[in-house]
């Protein structure tokens, strides 16, 4: 499977925060998994335990091959 190249948003990767009781998402651009920690508990949802951290890794599968 091909890969292309994600850009970073100014030296930031998203971080995905997921409720699993309510099925909310929480989208975070931090420079770090600590500090996106730090940010979502700056927010003070609670309880903790039924949130899941996810990563948007730089590398992401292609759309296929290009048409010419």
């Amino acid at each position: 499977m091909k890969y292309k190249k994600k850009e970073k948003y100014r030296g930031k990767s998203v971080y995905m925060f997921h409720n699993i009781v309510t099925d909310v998402i929480l989208y975070v651009n931090a420079e770090s998994a600590d500090n996106a920690c730090e940010i979502f508990d700056s927010c003070g949802f609670q309880p903790r335990s039924c949130w899941r951290i996810l990563l948007e890794i730089a590398q992401q599968p292609s759309d296929g091959k290009k048409v010419k």
